[in-house]
């Protein structure tokens, strides 16, 4: 049913529409992999032009949307005090971006073996992919979200909210 749904908890808007029962599963499933501003944006079109959803749930979901885009701008805005700030620890700077790194590099490790293993370069390895690409495909969920923490929105989605 997509990350957005496996992680409803995280966001009152994600458990406003688990609480909808077959009504907002739709949505929720429609979000898909799409995590942040994207997410958010993409759940606030469905209700605004869903029918099945009330005017007043409306009304409830819109507010709940502009709560949880707030703590998603706390969270960037917070990383850049704490950068620009003199008194911050060198680990309070640092440690995020370490770590960082360090999914970069689980990433880019994994990318080569198999892309290694697919044209046979290493044959000596028996391997179940099942397992290999799960584990991939949330390094790389997690490397997509660092990226999109640190480059932050694109123009286009900054457009997009200008306009509404």
């Amino acid at each position: 049913m997509g990350k957005f749904k496996d992680d409803n908890g995280k966001t009152r808007i994600g458990t406003f529409l688990k609480d909808l029962g077959d009504i907002g599963d739709p949505i929720l499933t429609a979000v898909g992999n799409a995590t942040g501003f994207k997410a958010l944006n993409t759940i606030s079109d469905m209700i605004t032009t869903s029918t099945e959803i009330s005017d007043q749930n409306k009304q409830e979901a819109i507010s709940l949307l502009q709560l949880d885009r707030e703590d998603l701008s706390n969270a960037r805005s917070n990383n850049t005090e704490i950068q620009k700030s003199q008194f911050s620890s060198w680990m309070a700077k640092n440690v995020p971006f370490i770590l960082d790194l360090f999914i970069g590099i689980i990433w880019g490790a994994m990318t080569i073996f198999i892309v290694a293993k697919y044209f046979k370069l290493v044959d000596n390895v028996n391997v179940d992919f099942t397992g290999v690409l799960g584990i991939y495909a949330a390094v790389t969920g997690q490397f997509s979200a660092i990226v999109q923490f640190h480059r932050g929105s694109s123009a286009g989605s900054k457009m997009k909210d200008f306009i509404k």
